[in-house]
């Protein structure tokens, strides 16, 4: 009984809080194919796509077209800033206040074409069903033997190429990841920079779980800003969620895991030619609700010990029994607030500035955005909320940076026209990001 009422609650809270939610927007981005989603009928695009019910309109539909909105110059742009930080939310986080915009040059999405289908790939048909019905993913995208790391390759390969900048012009790679990247105790990042050529880069390496792409970005752009001379800075991410060791379908509650890449190429100053500029960010932790992945579980000395299998859901309903639903379901609610002033403040807008033109969502199951982010977003911000994560399905570090990728390739700003782009992940830590289509002289 008590199992039973605590997959329910997850199934409903995967990140966030509840009430009416507001329409939200569907779209696929598939390497440069996009296709627009309206509630249960198929949209013009290559091919179409049938979207899930529940998501209503297709980006901006039935509104204007895009409009110029007054936006920095480009001698502010050029410019570059150091980084302020101070303290955010409740009780931690911080955000990077920047003087002047960090640029960014280009931002890349690599997906595989394979697919996994919960019908096909989930034993338990049962389990299959309410997974297909709770998270609203036809199917997700299987790397197949493609490790993590080069899928993170492809996709900066692709930003390097649109930007027309080689591997040794960058100054800084930070590449994120949530799993495991296929060698026990091995620098990642040090091989993306090998592979991209990038031989005078400094490689770091990321490791926030789910959140980690936001925090890399943010992290990435102050350190720019401090140290301008520095040029390019490089995020990646590359995930693959793969047996024996993980189950996507049902390794967690209002969650299924996509495998890709992304990338996304920050420089200070800004050129005249990018396509987004990072005006602010905001993180906000609750390190209090760390348990909810380790669980009661003593410390091991290998991974999956425990398990054969990563069980979130085993660690989450062994949090639920210690210490119930409440504290999870309020600091989600505060923190997402929190991220969301905080961001907008030290970006110099009121939540209800007209110039705000959408907020993208992070890439949960449809029934955990709907029960849980929506209401408290609808209630803050007066914009579109668009959900691209019906045909990728999370993609552990890389929401953030795939949702940027979304932003570029898809032209969805007009100058001078702002988005919000949002992250989350275990720990717990959120970030938002405000990012604005440059506007010409």
């Amino acid at each position: 009984m008590v199992g039973s009422r605590l997959i329910r609650y997850f199934a409903r809270f995967g990140h966030a809080e509840n009430p009416t939610p507001p329409p939200v927007s569907g779209a696929r981005l598939s390497k440069v194919t996009w296709h627009c989603a309206r509630r249960g009928i198929k949209c013009a695009g290559s091919g179409g796509h049938t979207a899930v019910p529940g998501v209503s309109t297709a980006p901006f539909a039935g509104r204007s077209p895009p409009r110029r909105c007054a936006g920095p110059s480009r001698d502010a742009v050029r410019r570059g800033g150091r980084p302020q930080a101070r303290p955010h939310g409740p009780r931690g986080g911080a955000a990077v206040r920047l003087d002047h915009p960090v640029g960014i040059a280009a931002a890349a999405l690599w997906l595989p074409d394979r697919r996994s289908t919960a019908e096909s790939d989930v034993a338990d048909q049962r389990a299959a069903a309410g997974a297909v019905r709770d998270l609203a993913h036809p199917s997700l995208p299987d790397a197949g033997e493609v490790p993590a790391p080069d899928m993170a390759v492809r996709a900066a390969e692709e930003a390097l190429r649109s930007a027309g900048v080689r591997g040794d012009q960058l100054g800084l790679l930070c590449h994120a990841w949530m799993y495991y990247q296929g060698h026990d105790l091995w620098s990642p990042p040090h091989y993306i920079a090998r592979r991209l050529g990038a031989q005078d880069a400094l490689p770091v390496g990321i490791q926030q779980v789910c959140n980690g792409g936001a925090t890399a970005v943010e992290l990435t752009a102050a350190r720019l800003a401090a140290e301008p001379e520095r040029g390019y800075g490089l995020v990646t991410t590359g995930d693959r969620f793969t047996g024996p060791g993980f189950d996507r379908w049902t390794a967690d509650y209002g969650v299924a895991y996509g495998d890709g890449g992304t990338a996304v190429l920050l420089r200070v100053p800004a050129g005249e030619r990018d396509g987004l500029l990072l005006r602010a960010t905001c993180t906000v932790a609750s390190p209090e609700l760390e348990e909810m992945h380790r669980g009661a579980d003593p410390f091991a000395g290998a991974a999956r010990t425990h398990r054969p299998r990563v069980d979130m859901r085993a660690t989450k309903r062994a949090y639920l029994r210690s210490h119930g639903r409440e504290a999870f379901a309020a600091a989600n609610e505060r923190c997402v607030r929190a991220v969301v002033t905080g961001a907008l403040h030290d970006a110099g807008l009121a939540p209800d500035d007209k110039r705000i033109r959408c907020a993208v969502l992070p890439r949960f199951g449809r029934k955990t955005l709907h029960e849980s982010w929506l209401p408290v977003l609808g209630e803050l911000v007066g914009t579109e909320l668009l959900d691209w994560g019906r045909d990728t399905g999370h993609l552990g570090a890389g929401d953030a940076i795939a949702g940027l990728a979304g932003l570029v390739r898809g032209e969805v700003l007009a100058p001078g026209e702002f988005a919000l782009v949002f992250s989350a992940g275990a720990g717990f830590t959120w970030s938002c990001l405000v990012v604005q289509a440059p506007a010409p002289d």
